[in-house]
């Protein structure tokens, strides 16, 4: 992802937390070939105006990568998801959505990547997936999206 791309997701992302109202339960997780969790004890918070205070924070600590460690990333974001007590469950990703996680044969990590996707969401969450970059996999990320009763919308 290059850096007008990088600012392009943040850019997104802080519109997006803005947004939500005070009863919405958040978390963040960014994935490269690193994976940062915010809160850093995996469990979602209330969207009051201190968490999205400390949520624009922690965007602005973290640093675009390489690699594109997607699986590890939406484990993550599963994990947050089972210790949320909210009614309504939703996974919002972000990406270009090139699964290219070093070490791995692209073809299996994609299959691995829908079979957590698969397992993670028996419970109802959905996934929805934002295209972000000049050469998105929208392909990838719609077929993630439309399996997981969520959307997929290129952000530009």
């Amino acid at each position: 992802m290059s850096a007008d791309e990088w600012q392009t997701l943040c850019r997104e992302l802080r519109r997006s937390i803005l947004g939500l109202r005070p009863q919405t339960e958040m978390g963040l997780v960014f994935f490269n070939e690193t994976t940062v969790v915010f809160p850093a004890n995996s469990q979602p918070v209330a969207a009051t105006n201190d968490a999205k205070g400390r949520a624009l924070i922690a965007i602005d600590g973290v640093q675009p990568g390489s690699g594109t460690c997607l699986k590890e990333g939406l484990l993550n974001a599963l994990e947050m998801v089972k210790k949320s007590e909210a009614e309504r469950k939703v996974i919002v990703l972000l990406s270009d959505g090139k699964p290219t996680c070093p070490g791995t044969d692209f073809v299996t990590y994609r299959e691995e990547i829908f079979k957590v996707a698969k397992e993670g969401t028996k419970n109802g969450t959905e996934i929805h997936a934002l295209g972000i970059g000049s050469d998105v996999d929208e392909s990838f990320l719609k077929r993630l999206a439309s399996e997981k009763a969520g959307s997929y919308r290129r952000v530009v």
